[in-house]
């Protein structure tokens, strides 16, 4: 019972982080957050399960798009869409691993960012099979990649 706990405020702790670290970041806007059933239906394209982190964000912001970043999330705006960019992720890159799913698409870099079901941040490139763990969380990945308020 008190591991549950400790899950539990591990998690809060988590969600916390997260909207304290989009809420810092400069020039930020986001559309209209998503329902569970958008999230369970997404999931079920993608044959996949979100980190708890992602289906948080998701249902608190929808889409975030700000100065320099644009994360993918659950909703109709189909460039931004999660589904439709990873399902163009995986007709890219056939290496691309099945469980994770696009939440940055850095078409400057030919870059892909992605998430894993445990809420771990990979980069890959377009055209390459390897790659590589760069952040624990999407909340590491926004403060560390990110410009915020007053810097």
């Amino acid at each position: 019972m008190c591991e549950q706990r400790d899950k539990c405020t591990a998690f809060n702790r988590k969600k916390k982080e997260l909207l304290f670290a989009v809420s810092k970041m400069d020039d930020v806007f986001h559309v209209i957050p998503t329902t569970v059933e958008a999230i369970k239906s997404a999931e079920m394209e993608l044959q996949l399960k979100f980190a708890d982190e992602y289906v948080y964000y998701a249902k608190s912001y929808g889409v975030v798009i700000g100065t320099g970043i644009t994360l993918t999330g659950v909703t109709d705006f189909q460039d931004l869409n999660v589904v439709n960019a990873t399902k163009a992720a995986r007709a890219t890159n056939h290496y691309l691993p099945h469980g994770m799913y696009v939440v940055d698409n850095l078409e400057d870099c030919h870059m892909y960012i992605l998430q894993d079901r445990y809420g771990a941040i990979y980069s890959m490139y377009k055209f390459e099979q390897h790659f590589i763990k760069i952040n624990n969380s999407l909340c590491e990945y926004i403060e560390e990649n990110y410009p915020v308020i007053g810097e």
